[in-house]
């Protein structure tokens, strides 16, 4: 009986398991969307106040007095790296969106251009997962600065991919344009606040 019950246990796993690989290729992406709105959120409500907190084992009032905080200038230097993430947001659910809409597994090469595509949005969600630890007191900018160039490039990399492929018709181009004027437009933000520190 015992034995009966673990064939029957990895029958109802195997059942679970993704059909085709457009459904593996959401099912990941999905899990990769929640973890970079859950980065926006966080980063978000942090800045509603000034970051002291976020590493802290516990409440008490002494060791969030010692914690770094953020100046306004701080404050402001973060928010073009922000930005990116909110692009990573966007990417994701334009991605879903499309792929959901206009995903195909009919052919070899529509089968890669998943895979390429799930590749280049996994790098996307790991360098938004660094980067929001980077932008915490206390700032490091050359790391922010780093990291967030990091994901301009990776999101552009991703942007090219989705653009290149099956899923992305005729009504997806103006987001991909959009998302690809926001990451410029956080780039240049980023240098100018940059250089006038």
């Amino acid at each position: 009986r015992h034995s009966t019950g673990i064939v029957w246990q990895g029958c109802d796993l195997i059942e679970k398991c993704p059909q085709d690989n457009k459904a593996a290729v959401l099912k990941e992406l999905h899990g990769q969307n929640s973890l970079v709105s859950d980065a926006f959120t966080e980063i978000s409500e942090a800045l509603q106040g000034d970051g002291s907190g976020w590493n802290c084992p516990d409440d008490s009032e002494e060791s969030m007095e010692e914690d770094e905080k953020w100046t306004e200038q701080d404050k402001a230097l973060i928010g073009p790296s922000v930005n990116l993430i909110k692009a990573a947001k966007i990417l994701y659910k334009r991605v879903l969106a499309a792929l959901e809409k206009n995903g195909s597994c009919a052919t070899l090469d529509k089968v890669k251009e998943l895979d390429q595509l799930y590749e280049d949005c996994k790098l996307v969600s790991k360098i938004v997962d660094t980067l929001i630890l980077e932008l915490y007191p206390p700032l490091n900018i050359s790391n922010m600065e780093e990291q967030s160039h990091q994901l301009a490039n990776l999101l552009q990399t991703a942007l090219k991919t989705c653009a290149q492929s099956h899923i992305a018709s005729e009504a997806e181009q103006p987001h991909i344009e959009f998302i690809h004027k926001a990451i410029e437009h956080n780039l240049d933000s980023m240098k100018e606040k940059l250089s006038q520190r």
